[in-house]
């Protein structure tokens, strides 16, 4: 259970670099910044990495 939480992040936040990518360079001119997402998104990716890695040593 704990390993599908880790995917589901490391997918939540390869979509937030997307999407924050898709904002701040192919969209200029809608006025807001998309390096908070892509910031949140690596963010999200890192404690992905994270859980997936350490979920090998818990045992339940």
């Amino acid at each position: 259970m704990v390993r599908w939480l880790g995917i589901a992040s490391i997918i939540l936040g390869i979509i937030s670099i997307l999407l924050g990518a898709y904002v701040e360079f192919a969209r200029p001119d809608a006025g807001v910044s998309g390096f908070v997402p892509i910031a949140l998104g690596l963010g999200s990716l890192v404690i992905g990495l994270i859980v997936l890695r350490q979920s090998d040593h818990l045992n339940f």
